[in-house]
C-alpha cells in the first residue's frame, strides 16, 4: 500500500497544502480549522485510508474513518467554497491561495497511487524540515 503525506499549513480562511505523489507536488485547498465541523472545516490530522471512488458525489477519491464525518472526498475545485470539508486537489496555486490545474492535478494523483486503496497522513507544516515541499 502506498503511503502519500499531506503537509498542511492554517490560515483564517483556508487550509493549504502539499502532497507528493511520484514526481508530481501537488498543492491542496480545504476549509480552515473549525474544530472538525460538518462542511465548515478540514478534517483532523491523522492517518487515513483513501480508496478510489467511482460511485460518489465526485468520482475520485474516498476518505475513510473521518471521525465525526462522512462523504469526505479528494476532488477538483478552485477555492476552499468549492469544498464542504472534502481536500481539494490541483497542481498550483495563485496569489490568493486557490488552486488551479485540478485535473491535471486529480490524473497525476490517480496515475500514481492507481485503483489501490492507499493511506494519506496528514501533518502540519514544520519550517524546519519540511523547506522543501513549498
Amino acid at each position: 500500500m502506498k503511503t502519500l503525506e499531506l503537509i498542511r499549513s492554517y490560515l483564517p480562511d483556508r487550509t493549504i497544502g502539499t502532497i507528493k505523489a511520484g514526481h508530481w507536488l501537488l498543492k491542496t485547498l480545504e476549509r480552515p480549522w473549525n474544530d472538525n465541523e460538518r462542511d465548515i472545516s478540514c478534517i483532523p490530522e491523522g492517518r487515513y485510508i483513501v480508496k478510489r471512488d467511482t460511485t460518489g458525489r465526485h468520482q475520485w477519491f474516498a476518505v475513510q474513518d473521518v471521525t465525526g464525518r462522512t462523504f469526505i472526498e479528494l476532488h477538483g475545485g478552485i477555492t476552499p467554497f468549492h469544498s464542504d470539508g472534502c481536500i481539494l486537489v490541483g497542481t498550483d496555486r495563485d496569489n490568493m491561495f486557490n488552486l488551479n490545474g485540478s485535473d491535471d492535478g486529480l490524473d497525476a494523483l490517480l496515475g500514481f497511487v492507481g485503483d489501490e486503496d492507499w493511506q494519506l497522513i496528514i501533518r502540519q507544516y514544520n519550517p524546519h524540515a519540511d523547506n522543501h515541499m513549498e
